[in-house]
């Protein structure tokens, strides 16, 4: 017997208009370059570690196809105008890429790279903004915070291994061994499954922002059950605590403040008092048992930071910090006009053989002025600083609009990586700062649109919000609202 096409829609569950399925394609896809940000290191150190360079580029055709698919659903049609201002940015950047081939001998293959880690990344962020919603943010989250516990017991292995352990320098041999940096004497930085310790500092400062998070919700609408939740905090202290690095307390702190900052009320206020107390209490115990039960972890990383502290002002790092984010000043007379090179400040020049940078370029703001030059490398740092004032803003203005700290907490972890941070010159910033960017655009935005159901019910005119193609709603049966 044949069956009738409503028999036959039936059988096949609730029918999602094609929009909605090429918007989760797109949400997939993001997911899937965030787990392999995460992954591509442990990729690159263990299980092809003879390819681990090529590896590298893991991410890049995802972000590509991203963009593909974004354009056909329309995104470019409509491009927001934060994005529009950094296309010029990009076309002046390749031109400026083709002057040094052309004038400075620079390799094709170098300039191209460096291109890549200043602008190709760059619109992912606002895909981000224009397809991610809260339910898709806090599944990220719950996941991320699920993994600190896995990878907390792997970090504990990590710093107790030799520096040669493959746990630390991957299966590869020579060229294709990874370099393990130490705390103090016979302890190494953890590193997690990332490719440098600076990925696990990343990813400990994203675990503290999503974690700080789901402990303000209120507890009728937290979305992990407070057992998770204690597991999952655990975790995350453990994650702290081994992972040698003062970028990571300190921009815990950093996040914490911005959380603060985002709460609407004196009762959001006593929330954020009642988190920092149990944030407190899990890291008194987790202090304790760490002392006690690896007190050569604990020796080694009160001798580095006390040394540290001496020579860089302190466990703030003050006198670093301002010498970072004065540097570029102070070169200006000394970089070309069309700088060295895109490319040239890294890793990637040596290998290739090119010439060396006459001055130390591993500041965020240095490094974009030594490889655009004086003038489009002021406007490179121009527009991180105005991006980073945008979304703040928005974060802000959610933050006071709906009560919801979700934004700020993820600008506080944003913020001092977008401003001044290694985003064209280590891989694992580079992926961290574009993505969350786009999930502070996001949240922002999820944020906006609570808002306009909030005036709808109030008999209010709604204000501009998305662009249509976010504004479809998919109801419990599957029809769109």
């Amino acid at each position: 017997m044949t069956s009738s096409p409503f028999h036959r829609a039936l059988r096949c569950g609730p029918v999602v208009p094609a929009a909605e399925r090429n918007r989760l394609l797109l949400v997939r896809l993001i997911s899937w370059i965030y787990w392999l940000l995460i992954f591509e290191g442990a990729i690159r150190k263990w299980v092809l570690p003879s390819q681990q360079k090529a590896l590298f580029f893991l991410k890049d055709p995802l972000v590509l196809l991203v963009y593909f698919l974004a354009a056909r659903m329309g995104f470019w049609s409509r491009p927001p105008p934060v994005l529009l201002l950094a296309v010029p940015l990009a076309l002046v950047g390749a031109g400026i890429g083709i002057l040094q081939i052309v004038f400075l001998d620079q390799s094709p293959l170098l300039v191209a790279y460096g291109w890549r880690n200043y602008f190709l990344y760059l619109p992912l962020a606002f895909v981000c903004q224009w397809v991610l919603r809260k339910q898709e943010l806090e599944e990220i989250a719950r996941r991320t915070l699920y993994l600190s516990v896995p990878m907390g017991l792997l970090c504990q292995l990590q710093v107790h291994a030799p520096a040669s352990s493959p746990l630390n320098v991957g299966m590869g041999e020579d060229e294709s061994a990874f370099v393990a940096f130490g705390v103090y004497g016979n302890i190494v930085r953890a590193s997690g499954t990332f490719s440098a310790p600076l990925g696990q500092s990343l990813f400990v400062g994203s675990c503290v922002a999503f974690l700080l998070y789901f402990w303000m919700q209120p507890r009728c609408h937290r979305s992990m059950s407070l057992r998770s939740l204690w597991i999952v905090t655990v975790g995350v202290v453990t994650n702290l605590l081994v992972s040698g690095s003062r970028s990571a307390y300190l921009g815990a702190l950093i996040t914490l403040g911005f959380a603060v900052l985002g709460t609407g009320s004196p009762h959001h206020v006593r929330r954020v008092i009642n988190v920092v107390v149990l944030l407190v209490l899990a890291g008194g115990v987790s202090w304790v048992l760490v002392t006690n039960v690896f007190p050569e972890v604990v020796d080694a990383m009160v001798t580095r930071w006390t040394g540290a502290a001496e020579a860089e002002g302190g466990f703030f790092m003050v006198r670093r910090i301002a010498y970072d984010m004065s540097q570029f000043w102070r070169v200006l007379d000394e970089t070309p006009f069309l700088g060295f090179g895109l490319g040239s400040a890294g890793n990637a020049a040596l290998r290739l053989g090119m010439g060396q940078i006459p001055y130390d370029a591993e500041a965020g703001w240095t490094r974009n002025v030594a490889e655009l030059g004086p003038v489009i490398g002021l406007l490179y740092i121009a527009y991180r600083c105005g991006l980073l004032a945008f979304i703040g803003w928005r974060a802000q203005k959610a933050a006071r609009q709906l009560r919801n700290p979700l934004p700020m907490i993820l600008v506080g972890f944003l913020a001092p990586n977008l401003f001044y941070g290694l985003i064209t010159g280590q891989g694992s910033v580079h992926g961290y700062v574009w993505l969350f960017a786009g999930f502070c655009l996001a949240a922002s935005q999820v944020a906006h649109g609570q808002l306009q159901r909030r005036r709808s019910s109030l008999g209010l005119q709604p204000t501009l919000g998305r662009p249509e193609f976010h504004q479809l709603r998919v109801d419990a049966a599957g029809y769109t609202s």
